[in-house]
């Protein structure tokens, strides 16, 4: 079968020697992981601190990361477009299409404002206005292409499968931002919107009494996105981040009815100590012990953290 490469320089890959054949996606490609690793270095630094020693010995990578993945950009609007086959991120099974996707649209988003913060206090300022005239124009297009008066659609394709799919981990990008205390472009009435949104359809639609999690994807109809393996699961930790950025924004009760969601699930149901990735609606689970739940510790440090926003 056909394998991709796995050392090319200034890619951030998943996993460590993955081989990328037959059957798994181009992990060359993906959209998501350069922005994270942007993302986490600068997070890092606002909650540790320990001066600049990291940012500059990570000033290459950083720029290099962010070159690699606006080259994704073919059409000039400011934001990287999705490969036309497969799935280019995370949800490796849910392939994300058209120019942009608020998924990926906004962790780039987020890795531009974070990269200009981390060029003036490396004091880069010209190149941190560049960043911000770049950010500006940019989020002005994903604005317009997203945000359908609701919510920010799943992607800017035109298909009728799930263009307009609620996604839970949506608004990724800002949730990092609002984590380490960073003023963002959102509207906070927008934002507010479509987190309730989430809530309502990807929650309390999805569980109909039963405290489930969040569901990846929901249509606005009121049905589960079951166009693959992914939509139609919740994931522990995409719950908990969705959790953690609900706290951020003021939204307690919503918060922990998420987060309980996950409680109830795992250890009502025997899952303790090996806590999985995934589950569905008739409680189907899969991968054990993985490590996407231990981002409920983002939900104390949005509790405990200074950095808490305040809307």
């Amino acid at each position: 079968g056909k394998c991709f490469p796995t050392c090319v320089i200034a890619i951030i890959y998943m996993v460590l020697g993955y081989l990328g054949c037959a059957g798994m996606q181009d992990p060359n490609i993906w959209r998501d992981l350069n922005p994270k690793f942007i993302l986490m270095i600068y997070r890092y630094h606002v909650v540790v601190g320990n001066g600049t020693d990291l940012l500059v010995r990570t000033w290459p990578a950083v720029l290099a990361a962010l070159k690699y993945i606006q080259a994704f950009d073919l059409n000039g609007d400011g934001i990287p477009e999705h490969h036309p086959e497969g799935s280019d991120q995370t949800y490796d099974h849910w392939g994300m299409r058209g120019d942009m996707s608020t998924y990926c649209g906004g962790l780039y988003l987020a890795a531009l404002q974070a990269t200009a913060s981390i060029a003036r206090i490396l004091n880069h300022t010209q190149y941190a206005e560049e960043l911000d005239r770049l950010l500006s124009s940019s989020f002005e297009v994903f604005e317009q292409t997203l945000w359908n008066g609701v919510y920010y659609r799943f992607d800017a394709s035109v298909r009728p499968a799930n263009s307009d799919t609620i996604m839970a981990d949506a608004l990724a990008g800002l949730w990092y931002l609002d984590a380490v205390g960073e003023k963002s472009l959102y509207e906070a009435a927008r934002v507010r919107s479509a987190l309730l949104t989430a809530y309502y359809f990807n929650v309390e639609l999805y569980g109909r009494g039963t405290s489930l999690g969040a569901v990846n994807g929901m249509f606005p109809s009121g049905a589960v996105d079951e166009t693959n393996l992914q939509s139609q699961e919740v994931w522990t930790g995409t719950s908990y981040a969705l959790a953690a950025h609900m706290l951020h924004r003021k939204l307690t009760k919503e918060a922990w009815s998420v987060a309980f969601g996950i409680y109830n699930i795992t250890y009502n149901n025997g899952l303790a100590f090996r806590t999985p990735e995934a589950w569905d609606k008739n409680l189907r689970y899969r991968a054990s012990m993985y490590h996407r739940p231990l981002c409920i510790w983002a939900m104390e440090r949005a509790l405990h953290s200074s950095t808490v926003r305040v809307v």
